[in-house]
């Protein structure tokens, strides 16, 4: 790969980072919820379900993308957008398993909107980068 084409990646990643966190900024002003505290790769959870659940998504989800991305890429006709796909509805159940126990459980359940909002803003992101392919990943089935 050129330099150029690692400097498109970083570019879509940036811009990814810039406008979750502008989304994440300006749901939390709206709704009047304070930011979520958390560690360095430590799970948020509001109670103990919530962090059994969130384990269990998290990890099940990522043995299954590892599973479907080595299957994806040992088959020559398949396209990379299932690995996305699933890999993004992974993200988006792990934000509505937040979302609900954020509006079940939680101090402050507006917050659930704020999740919502993050899981929908990255389905967006997301479904811009397959649709303009970005990536150029569909080159392979577009000069055939």
């Amino acid at each position: 790969m050129s330099v150029m084409t690692w400097l498109i990646i970083f570019a879509i990643g940036l811009s990814f980072i810039i406008i979750l966190q502008g989304t994440n900024i300006l749901l939390r002003k709206a709704f009047n919820v304070d930011k979520v505290k958390t560690g360095f790769l430590k799970p948020y959870k509001i109670n103990d379900q919530h962090l059994k659940i969130n384990l269990i998504v998290r990890f099940g989800g990522g043995f299954l993308s590892l599973i479907i991305f080595f299957y994806v890429t040992s088959q020559p006709n398949l396209s990379n957008y299932i690995a996305f796909a699933f890999m993004l509805s992974w993200v988006v159940a792990e934000h509505l398993v937040n979302a609900f126990y954020e509006w079940k459980d939680s101090s402050t359940p507006r917050r659930a909107f704020v999740s919502l909002g993050e899981s929908f803003a990255l389905t967006m992101l997301v479904v811009i980068v397959i649709y303009f392919d970005l990536f150029g990943l569909l080159e392979l089935y577009i000069n055939t």
